[in-house]
């Protein structure tokens, strides 16, 4: 009797060990339906993206990320994320943007797209630049090959930081004169820092 009630002892102990220890496992990007990003993000939130374009110092001046639900028949959820560059007036100048990017950490592929995503588009990321005050479309990108990526590498669930790293190539699919850019931009180097600011369910 002593002997199964030590056993019983033993078994309950690892099972209370082991929930423990789940506990503390840090949570994955999304993972959980109870997962919202907080309601009082930091009033002070320095947002950017920082690369070498081509060799160059390039460098966001702000950036906006959300979750989204898709409009496809599987009506899964992503994140939406853009890295802005404005004139000395904030008239937007330059756009990145990541149409459905998983919410999880890790490192995913990124594919060429067009104009407008599709259900049927995976991962993407486009590069703009704009003129007027900020809403006519002057020159469009595509990613190229198949060694673009972005790495979701930490995410603060208290306070819905998310930093990552990518590398982008990018072909010009369209361009009007007078040119800003070359015809092939080389993101590489590139860490960037954000907040998940809206969660739609």
């Amino acid at each position: 009797m002593k002997t199964e009630y030590f056993l019983i002892c033993i078994v309950w102990l690892g099972l209370f060990l082991s929930t423990c220890q789940k506990t503390l496992e840090p949570s994955p990007l999304v993972g959980q339906d109870s997962f919202v990003p907080p309601n009082n993000p930091p009033a002070l939130r320095i947002s950017r993206l920082n690369a070498t374009v081509n060799g160059q110092t390039w460098f966001s001046d702000s950036s906006r990320c959300y979750h989204y639900l898709s409009k496809c028949e599987d009506g899964k959820g992503y994140l939406a994320l853009f890295f802005y560059v404005f004139n000395q007036v904030g008239e937007l100048r330059e756009q990145i943007a990541f149409a459905q990017l998983p919410y999880r950490i890790g490192r995913y592929r990124v594919y060429p797209t067009t104009t407008q995503p599709s259900c049927k588009d995976s991962l993407s990321a486009t590069f703009t630049t704009v003129e007027a005050d900020g809403d006519v479309v002057k020159d469009f990108y595509t990613v190229l090959g198949k060694d673009c990526y972005v790495n979701l590498t930490d995410y603060n669930q208290q306070t819905g930081e998310l930093r990552g790293e990518l590398r982008l190539i990018y072909g010009a699919v369209s361009k009007a004169g007078p040119y800003l850019y070359p015809d092939t931009l080389r993101f590489e180097n590139a860490t960037f820092r954000t907040w998940i600011t809206q969660w739609n369910r």
